[in-house]
């Protein structure tokens, strides 16, 4: 153990709790004393303490009230209670508070040094069960980080030079040039240097964890550099954003298509966005969709064949259909994969590549997260409707 805190109101009776410790032969770095509950609490809030030894009755707060607020703070000490008074109810109230042990002074010395022993064990199993969740946590933080920035093994090994060029994205002068860009109205500057930054986390030239670390500079700068004329929601935003908010987005192209929306959000003005052309812009780019989702299409196909810059694209296509544009092709072609399964006899597999989805498991993942069963099930779950 590294540490113990013993609180006792009495100091001869907290000494010798001491002292048996001292002499138990359970190894531990340092002890803390509290004359009361509040003591004892306010050493936990400073402290990592492994083992609290509590007496119950203790002015200011008791030992009772320490447990309860010792759970309702979320600090998770191994505890052994230590009472003058044989009182069943005593004992029941600290064991339901999750007490290893309730003892009765006076201490017996082999009673006491077992208990210890006990206790020892205890903390160590905690650190065990910690490490192993703390290493699963990281386990399935790495399968994310993999998932998240999969690039195509096709591509091989980027060169030596292109990695350097790719590194320039991290030097504090490209870092103000594309932050600098933000709010002048140079929409296609902007949209160019910023796209090339992702690209480069999304053909692997740059790490990934050191692409996030980046982008949550950007967003602090972005939030220090504009903050006049910044509302307080998009302020908090960039500054209070993390990686797990990065990682939420499920992919790169996910990740550039808000973040990008949130910077032409900012910077936009009433010339690129006129009503009209857009509306008919976009109106075109759905119906070039729903002729086209079974082939492999994405958001620069369709934002290049109705002439439109990406980045305006982005943001126009979601301000006028209510959705981002992966998860719009994404509902129209299951929504088509759906009516095939109850109108065909197609094969799922067949289905799956006839709605855009070479990659079979890939669409059977899709369709189960969106409705909650897979293809095959909802095919069965049809025919017996029928």
């Amino acid at each position: 153990m590294n540490s113990i805190l013993i609180a006792e109101d009495e100091k001869l009776i907290r000494a010798g709790i001491r002292t048996m410790t001292e002499r138990s032969g359970v190894p531990f770095r340092e002890i803390f004393e509290a004359k009361n509950g509040e003591e004892a609490l306010a050493i936990l809030r400073k402290e990592p303490v492994d083992l609290l030894l509590t007496d119950i009755r203790m002015p200011k707060m008791d030992g009772i009230d320490l447990v309860r607020a010792l759970h309702a703070e979320g600090y998770s000490p191994v505890i052994m209670a230590i009472s003058g008074y044989d009182d069943f109810s005593y004992a029941v109230e600290m064991l339901r508070n999750g007490v290893s042990e309730y003892l009765l002074k006076p201490l017996e010395r082999d009673k006491f040094k077992e208990a210890l022993e006990k206790a020892d064990a205890l903390v160590h199993e905690k650190d065990r069960d910690l490490k192993d969740i703390e290493a699963e946590l990281e386990a399935a933080r790495q399968e994310k980080l993999r998932d998240f920035f999969a690039t195509d093994a096709r591509q091989g090994k980027p060169s030596e030079a292109i990695v350097a060029d790719a590194k320039k994205y991290f030097t504090e002068s490209r870092r103000t040039r594309r932050l600098q860009l933000v709010g002048t109205g140079k929409v296609e500057e902007l949209n160019t240097e910023w796209h090339s930054f992702f690209e480069a986390a999304r053909r692997g030239y740059v790490d990934g964890e050191e692409f996030i670390q980046e982008l949550i500079l950007d967003a602090k700068e972005l939030a220090d550099i504009y903050s006049g004329a910044l509302s307080e929601e998009k302020k908090t935003r960039l500054l209070s954003l993390k990686e797990s908010d990065i990682l939420a987005c499920g992919s790169l192209e996910n990740l550039e298509e808000t973040f990008m929306n949130f910077l032409i959000g900012m910077q936009r003005d009433s010339e690129a966005l006129h009503e009209e052309p857009v509306r008919r812009k976009i109106s075109l780019a759905i119906r070039y969709i729903e002729e086209n989702y079974a082939s492999d299409i994405n958001m620069a196909v369709v934002s290049n064949y109705v002439s439109m810059n990406y980045s305006l694209f982005s943001y126009a296509f979601k301000q006028y259909t209510g959705e981002n544009f992966v998860t719009y092709l994404k509902n129209i072609r299951l929504k088509k994969a759906k009516e095939m399964l109850e109108t065909t006899d197609e094969k799922v597999l067949s289905i799956g590549a006839a709605v855009g989805y070479e990659n079979s498991k890939h669409f059977m993942k899709l369709f189960k997260s969106e409705y909650g069963i897979s293809p095959s099930e909802y095919r069965k779950n049809m025919q017996k409707a029928e």
